[in-house]
């Protein structure tokens, strides 16, 4: 069986995100960075979760290229940074990813979810 790189797979979650069919509320960048620092969080519906294997390296390195990329133009924050786990979350126009990484686990965790 032909591995995934997880880049492959954050990527997809990201891009999925804005093929939901049904209608759902968007934001611009600039409304999401000022809601996001004034702590007025957008509300979110329902949350679909992924989980890949993955060492903990591999998967910091992947989170860091993905967000990093999203990083400029939309908010991204760090939820948690440790030795031994990461949890970073991005508000993108019509949705809210966050990515976890844990190295007990070897697991990459995505969930994501549509504004509502």
């Amino acid at each position: 069986m032909k591995k995934i790189p997880i880049s492959t797979v954050l990527l997809s979650v990201l891009i999925s995100q804005s093929q939901f069919v049904y209608a759902q509320k968007t934001y611009t960048p600039a409304q999401l960075k000022s809601m996001i620092q004034s702590g007025k969080y957008p509300a979110q519906g329902d949350v679909q979760t992924q989980t890949v294997s993955s060492s903990y390296s591999e998967c910091i390195a992947t989170m860091d290229e993905i967000l990093g990329a999203v990083r400029p133009y939309y908010p991204v924050q760090t939820i948690a940074s440790s030795r031994v786990l990461r949890v970073e979350k991005a508000w993108t126009n019509d949705g809210a990813v966050t990515v976890s990484c844990s190295a007990p686990d070897r697991k990459m965790v995505l969930t994501r979810s549509s504004y509502r």
